[in-house]
C-alpha cells in the first residue's frame, strides 16, 4: 500500500469512500465529488492510501496559521479496517505537520 497526496482525479473515489466509511458525518461536502474537488482545489491537505486497485483510506491535515495542526477526517474503507491503515495515515500526517514546523494534534 502507498500513501499519496490527494489529487482532483481522486475526488469521485474519495466521495464514494466517505459514503462507505463515514456515515452520518455532518459536513455533507465530503460525500460529493464536487465538494471534494472544491476542497482540494482550495488547498485542503489530504492524503490517500491505495492498494493496487482502489483507495482504502484518507485523512486530512489542517495547515493554517496556528502553531498546531489537526489530523482529521481519517476514513478507512470497511474492508480494510483493523489493518493499520488509520495508524499509517495518522503517522504520515504527523510527520508532515512536524516538517511544516507544526505541533500535530488529533481530536
Amino acid at each position: 500500500m502507498e500513501i499519496l497526496q490527494a489529487q482532483i482525479n481522486h475526488a469521485e473515489e474519495l466521495a464514494s469512500l466517505a459514503n462507505e466509511a463515514f456515515p452520518g458525518y455532518p459536513f455533507r461536502y465530503v460525500f460529493s465529488k464536487e465538494g471534494v474537488e472544491t476542497a482540494i482545489q482550495n488547498g485542503e491537505y489530504r492524503v490517500v492510501m491505495t492498494d493496487d486497485e482502489r483507495l482504502v483510506g484518507s485523512a486530512v491535515l489542517g495547515l493554517d496559521d496556528s502553531p498546531m495542526s489537526e489530523v482529521k477526517r481519517v476514513m478507512v474503507h470497511p474492508d480494510y479496517r483493523s489493518n493499520g491503515v488509520a495508524s499509517k495515515l495518522t503517522s504520515h500526517l504527523c510527520q508532515v505537520a512536524k516538517q511544516n514546523q507544526k505541533i500535530p494534534t488529533q481530536k
